[in-house]
C-alpha cells in the first residue's frame, strides 16, 4: 500500500525488514517506540483473541474460561485499554505531524476512526492488518484470477466464462436440481467420471443436489 502524504509518499510494505526503513525515512528513529509497541500489542492479542476468550461473561464456566486464556504477555499492554492511538503514540515520543496524518489515514481504512478517537488496544491490531498481509498483489487482482485459473486447469479442471449470470433469489436443499454447470464443483463421492472427489469437474448438464448441499436459484 502506498500513502501520500502532502510531501513525500510512504510505502506500507508488508515485509517487516523494508517497512521497518521505510518508517524510519519517513517518520525518524523517534518514532520506532511506537511502532515497537504496536507490533507487540498486535502480537499479544492475536494471540489471546486465537484462544477463543469467552466474552461478554454469562456465567461462572465463561470466567473461568476467560481467565484460562490470559496470558503475562497481555499485562504490559493492558494500558492500552484506556486510552488512544494519538495519546499512547504521543506518549512515546511519536508526535511528528507527518506521522499522526499516516495513522489517521491508516485507521480510518482499518478502524474507521482517526487516531484519538480510537482505543489504543483495537487501533494496535487494526494498525496490524497491513503487517499481516492486507497489501497490493504485483501485476493487480487480475493476476489472482490468472493464478486461480492456472491451479483449476493444472488439476484437470476447466473455468468457465463468459456465462449469463444466474439470478439468487432463494434456496432448496437435498433432492433439488440445479441447471447451473459444475464449476469447481467437486465430484460427488464415488463418481465414475472423476475418481478424486477434490478434483473439480465441470458439466453444463442439470445435476442432483445431495444431501446438506445448498443449491441457490
Amino acid at each position: 500500500m502506498q500513502v501520500h502524504l502532502p510531501d513525500r509518499t510512504i510505502t506500507r510494505w508488508s515485509d517487516a525488514d523494508r517497512w521497518r526503513d521505510e518508517r524510519v525515512r519517513a517518520f525518524g528513529s523517534q518514532a520506532e517506540k511506537f511502532w515497537s509497541m504496536q507490533e507487540r500489542a498486535a502480537d499479544a492479542v492475536w494471540d489471546f483473541s486465537a484462544r477463543v476468550p469467552a466474552w461478554p461473561v454469562a456465567s461462572l464456566d465463561d470466567a473461568r474460561h476467560l481467565i484460562s486464556t490470559v496470558r503475562p504477555d497481555l499485562i504490559p499492554i493492558a494500558p492500552l485499554a484506556v486510552t488512544n492511538v494519538r495519546a499512547w503514540a504521543s506518549a512515546l515520543g511519536a508526535r511528528g505531524r507527518d506521522l499522526l496524518t499516516f495513522l489517521d489515514g491508516q485507521l480510518l481504512i482499518a478502524a474507521q476512526g482517526i487516531a484519538r478517537e480510537t482505543n489504543g488496544l483495537y487501533g494496535a491490531v487494526a494498525l496490524d492488518l497491513y503487517r499481516r498481509g492486507v497489501a497490493h498483489v504485483a501485476g493487480g487482482v487480475g493476476n489472482i484470477a490468472e493464478t486461480l485459473a492456472s491451479a483449476v486447469k493444472a488439476q484437470a479442471g476447466r473455468c468457465c466464462t463468459g456465462m449469463k449470470s444466474q439470478p439468487f433469489a432463494g434456496m432448496r436443499l437435498a433432492g433439488a436440481r440445479s441447471k447451473m454447470p459444475r464449476c469447481l464443483r467437486p465430484a460427488p463421492t464415488g463418481s465414475k467420471r472423476n475418481a478424486d472427489p477434490l478434483k473439480p469437474m465441470c458439466a453444463g448438464e442439470p445435476h442432483a443436489v445431495g444431501a446438506g448441499e445448498i443449491d441457490g436459484r
